[in-house]
């Protein structure tokens, strides 16, 4: 059985991505890769970086207010029962 087992394994080549120099490969695509997602996700930041919504105290009550004054002004006759 052993002897069936190694002229069995020699007959099988060995994979050049599994070789020192695949694997090599495999690491410099796998970090090339890296940096362009490191790259594009660093322009999305500094580049189109989304403006921040103010949340100041001072600002959600001018928020308020203003939202305040539009629906009051949307009102129709009929809706004044007074």
């Amino acid at each position: 059985m052993d002897l069936a087992t190694n002229t069995a394994d020699d007959r099988i080549e060995r994979s050049w991505f599994r070789s020192p120099q695949g694997v090599r490969l495999a690491v410099e695509l796998a970090a090339i890769i890296l940096a362009k997602i490191i790259v594009l996700v660093l322009l999305y930041f500094f580049l189109f970086a989304q403006p921040r919504v103010q949340t100041s105290p001072a600002a959600m009550r001018d928020h308020l207010a203003g939202s305040h004054r539009i629906e009051s002004r949307t009102r129709t006759c009929c809706d004044d029962r007074s």
